[in-house]
């Protein structure tokens, strides 16, 4: 009996080839901008490495499996459309308006965008989970070691970057883009990793150093809605679970006053971010990032007065944005990839019916997890807390990375509802 449970206990330390699936879609995360050139592959110029290492991973898992488990595939479609119809037709939309959008279009870089930012991650995230670990513990483990993973490679190579360089205004941004784009990335990860925290999951000394390093670094990102975003989602998190717990569990133990205090010196922290951002836009409002996001927004919205259901064509909002220069004063911003704010760039590239889509799949997963609540739900929801309120000032959602952040978080939450139901 003794030899059965170190078995036992050791089957359980190892990690299964399904585990280690989850764990490497998280892992690639940080390499998205390390780019390799491959000519022009379809409108792609230079693959993502995130890109590049979840096609190499999933093509063969998906080709073995499907040559092996034909029955089950077809088990697993047929659960699909009995459980989860609604959801199908609104991932069907989404996807099919940006496929429509590139398919007529003139430029083949349409094709690029549409299928890192588009079609692989979706694909990519429902494969692995659906092939997953059926238990919930296991999946559980897997995704909080894939978030200690992608943070520590976002926090080494920050830490190995800014040695050489920093962004020209004085922030930190990596390999990333800009230091935005950094705080796109950190923002709903270290969220999502500090609610499994919170709730008593990972408490241990690597998960409470990718916690504390990637709050440093997004603190040095100045990113202020990156910022925003963490500490009013985490509040979200703190109202909810005071007003679930009985008068009993609201005693204040040792390890709840550290976290308390160290919740509270992180808020001071973040709150001189925040204070200092908007000090130095009162100084200059009419050149503060407010004022240039505005300018941009206004000229999104002009876009959109004369196609409000098909938008423009997918990855050219730069062009179209300087070819607007002359309707306008001089820009204060120039380079300007997306519009700053998500549902303007959904429904830009996506067309109005991706926006109804993509706005229905969030209130399904808000909806249907408010009626059965678990760790996994809580912590997953939180995250897309965060990344929404960010999205409200910036774009978390097309770039190959973001657009891998934003999908595992959908996935995760729909699995836990799955495994709620069951």
């Amino acid at each position: 009996m003794h030899k059965k449970k170190q078995s036992q206990a050791r089957a359980y330390n190892t990690f299964s080839a399904k585990e280690w699936m989850i764990i490497c879609l998280f892992a690639v995360l940080p390499l998205a901008n390390i780019r390799i050139p491959v000519g022009m592959f379809f409108g792609i110029a230079h693959f993502s490495m995130t890109v590049a290492c979840s096609t190499i991973l999933i093509t063969p898992i998906l080709a073995t499996w499907l040559i092996k488990n034909k029955e089950q595939c077809k088990e697993i479609l047929h659960e699909t459309l009995r459980q989860n119809r609604v959801l199908l037709v609104l991932v069907i939309i989404f996807i099919g308006g940006f496929v429509l959008k590139a398919i007529s279009g003139d430029s083949m870089e349409s094709f690029g965008a549409l299928y890192e930012w588009i079609l692989l991650p979706p694909i990519a995230v429902g494969i692995v989970l659906a092939l997953g670990c059926k238990s919930v513990v296991r999946q559980r483990r897997a995704v909080i070691v894939g978030l200690v993973i992608a943070l520590s490679g976002a926090c080494i190579s920050a830490a190995i970057t800014a040695i050489f360089f920093w962004s020209y205004d004085g922030r930190i941004q990596s390999l990333w883009p800009s230091a935005n784009h950094l705080a796109l990335f950190i923002a709903p990860l270290i969220t999502w990793i500090t609610t499994y925290f919170l709730e008593g999951y990972g408490r241990n000394v690597f998960v409470g150093s990718a916690i504390s390093l990637a709050g440093i670094i997004l603190l040095l990102t100045q990113s202020l809605g990156g910022v925003v975003g963490y500490v009013v989602a985490l509040s979200i998190y703190g109202v909810w679970k005071g007003m679930r717990q009985k008068s009993k569990e609201r005693r204040f133990t040792s390890s709840k006053k550290r976290v308390l205090l160290v919740g509270c010196i992180f808020i001071i922290l973040c709150s001189t971010v925040v204070t200092t951002k908007i000090q130095t836009a009162y100084e200059n409002l009419q050149r503060s990032p407010l004022a240039s996001r505005e300018m941009i927004w206004d000229a999104a919205g002009d876009m959109l007065r004369h196609a409000p259901l098909y938008g423009i064509e997918l990855n050219t909002f730069q062009r179209v944005y300087l070819d607007n220069q002359k309707y306008y004063a001089p820009y204060l911003e120039w380079a300007v990839p997306l519009p700053h704010n998500i549902l303007l760039a959904v429904w830009l590239y996506g067309g109005f019916f991706t926006l109804v889509a993509l706005t229905g799949l969030v209130v399904y997963v808000y909806a249907i997890s408010s009626k059965k609540c678990n760790v996994d739900l809580v912590a997953s929801r939180i995250a897309l807390s965060a990344l929404l309120i960010h999205g409200a000032v910036d774009t978390p959602l097309l770039r190959a990375d973001l657009a891998m952040i934003f999908w595992l978080i959908i996935g995760v939450s729909l699995a836990s509802i799955v495994s709620a139901r069951d």
